[in-house]
């Protein structure tokens, strides 16, 4: 089973959207400018460069391909991404943690995450609404306190884009 061949690659699991409709929705609206915002990093600054390279339909759901590639000099350990789902009306579809690391520093990967009992063509668009959890490795002789490499921004770090006819953003 394909599913079994990808699971020990990555881990998911649905979220409850109840609640939140109202948050996401004032993240949806915030998140669609393209111009570059107060406090984002300069053009040149090296970032995680995140495409959604390919939306494929399964047996039972959907199948997103992300190809990472990380410019940054930091190797992440954990990096957990809150994801929404909109259907092509813009309505929140569905709602996903997604761990995408582990991500070697100047290093390009790709991920792959099956979306259950959902049709890619009721996928409109895909929003990194949060990193829920960003740890990159340190040294264990450094205290974690003021060792700069400890203290990163993932969120702010990730540029999105997308090759697929879904719209990624954050």
């Amino acid at each position: 089973m394909i599913l079994a061949n990808i699971m020990p690659l990555v881990r998911w699991r649905w979220l409850p959207v109840g609640g939140l409709v109202w948050l996401a929705t004032t993240a949806f609206a915030a998140g669609t400018s393209t111009e570059s915002k107060a406090g984002d990093q300069a053009v040149d600054e090296p970032r995680i460069a995140v495409e959604l390279n390919r939306v494929e339909p399964i047996a039972d759901g959907c199948r997103l391909s992300f190809v990472l590639q990380n410019r940054t000099t930091h190797a992440f350990e954990f990096m957990q991404w809150d994801l929404f789902f909109f259907d092509p009306d813009g309505r929140i579809a569905g709602r996903m943690a997604a761990e995408v690391a582990p991500l070697a520093a100047g290093k390009t990967s790709v991920k792959q995450f099956d979306v259950p009992a959902f049709a890619c063509e009721a996928l409109g668009k895909v929003l990194i609404n949060d990193v829920l959890r960003c740890e990159v490795d340190a040294d264990p002789n450094t205290d974690p306190n003021t060792n700069p490499n400890t203290k990163v921004d993932c969120l702010r770090l990730t540029l999105p884009s997308s090759r697929a006819q879904i719209e990624l953003f954050k």
